[in-house]
């Protein structure tokens, strides 16, 4: 069971494990960040991320934005995060993680939102580029403040849920054929 172990670790094989001709970057790292305590930030509003001053530091991802010693309340509210990647062609952002409510923009217009909660792996398909490599930039709002729109099923409990993005982001670069 230990050689299997080891001959595991040594030939990758372990998960997750990607077929076909799918190149996938982890965009884990350093990422420009903001947060944003203001009741008053509507997250289902329309939303403009290039105000200028969102992002003003730097934070780790993956990473808890309001994580905190035992027995103290850890802050709520709208974490903001930046980055760019590049894009080669069809791609899948892959988000193991974010909590709880999520809203993903790339180049300033939104491609999608995550409402079930921050331990559940979800992703938002992004077509071809034009050039077809291109620079974009990726910017996540990840809402924790409990209410019943964004959060239904985290309004109280004994149990802590962290926010931000808890958990990796993946760029997986899709071949043009489905089948791969």
């Amino acid at each position: 069971l230990v050689a299997r172990f080891l001959v595991a670790i040594a030939s990758h094989d372990f998960w997750p494990h990607y077929g076909g001709r799918r190149e996938v970057t982890s965009l884990d790292g350093e990422w420009l960040f903001g947060f944003n305590a203001s009741k008053d930030l509507d997250v289902l509003q329309d939303f403009d991320t290039t105000t200028p001053g969102l992002t003003p530091h730097g934070a780790a991802v993956p990473s808890s934005v309001d994580a905190v010693p035992p027995g103290i309340l850890g802050r709520r509210g709208v974490a903001m995060y930046r980055r760019s990647f590049q894009q080669k062609g069809r791609a899948r952002l892959q988000f193991m993680g974010c909590s709880f409510y999520c809203r993903v923009f790339v180049d300033g217009k939104e491609v999608g939102e995550h409402r079930a909660g921050g331990f559940v792996p979800w992703w938002l398909d992004l077509e071809s580029p034009s050039p077809s490599e291109i620079t974009r930039e990726l910017f996540v709002l990840a809402d924790n403040r409990f209410n019943r729109t964004t959060a239904p099923l985290h309004t109280g409990g004994d149990f802590w849920h962290y926010g931000g993005l808890v958990r990796s982001v993946l760029l997986h670069d899709l071949p043009d054929d489905p089948r791969e």
